[in-house]
């Protein structure tokens, strides 16, 4: 994609492609010191990568307790009153996707970081 590509974009007034890092790093340090916000991919790709981990955590989660006792893991314990109801593991399957989602919507809270 082209520069006009990106500075096209809502909220993207410059951008700079094929920079070498010395140049990237005096044009970041010139932008800041005009009081611009400079975004980097760098800390998007770092949160989306940390929020993947995050939802895996999450879907593990609630594999890990729920399979086992969809299966029965309680029926020794409390008889068949522990059988889960499949209303009950239909509702916690999808409080599973929207404790997912919602960590994933928080991805739209990431702001670049002004430094100065």
């Amino acid at each position: 994609m082209s520069n006009q590509h990106y500075t096209g974009q809502p909220g993207i007034d410059n951008f700079a492609a094929g920079v070498n890092p010395q140049d990237k790093h005096d044009r970041v340090k010139q932008l800041r010191d005009a009081g611009h916000v400079v975004a980097m991919a760098v800390e998007l790709s770092r949160a989306v990568m940390r929020n993947i981990r995050q939802n895996l955590f999450f879907a593990f989660g609630y594999n890990a307790l729920g399979v086992p006792i969809a299966a029965g893991i309680l029926v020794p314990f409390f008889g068949l009153n522990a059988l889960l109801n499949p209303m009950i593991a239909a509702a916690a399957m999808s409080f599973s996707s929207v404790s997912v989602v919602t960590n994933s919507l928080r991805l739209r809270a990431i702001r670049a970081e002004h430094k100065r």
